[in-house]
C-alpha cells in the first residue's frame, strides 16, 4: 500500500495537526496548477487577461497556505 502523506499520529488516532498538513499540501498543489496554467495561458495564448486573473488566484491560494502555516503552531 502507497502512503501518500507520513504518519505522524499517536495512538493511531488523526491530530489537528495531521489535518492541516494535508489541507496545507493541498493548497500547495492547487498553487503550483493555478500558477502554471496561468504562465500557460498569459504566455501562449490570446486570454492575457484570464492568465493574471489565474495567477492572481495561485496567490491567494500560497496566502492561504502561508497563513495555516504561520497560525497553526
Amino acid at each position: 500500500m502507497i502512503k501518500l502523506f507520513p504518519k505522524r499520529q499517536i495512538d493511531g488516532r488523526n491530530n489537528r495537526s495531521d489535518r492541516i498538513f494535508i489541507i496545507r499540501n493541498i493548497l500547495n498543489i492547487l498553487f503550483i496548477l493555478c500558477a502554471l496554467v496561468g504562465i500557460v495561458l498569459y504566455f501562449f495564448s490570446n486570454l492575457e487577461t484570464v492568465g493574471v486573473v489565474t495567477i492572481l488566484t495561485a496567490i491567494f491560494f500560497k496566502m492561504a497556505e502561508s497563513s495555516l502555516r504561520i497560525f497553526s503552531k
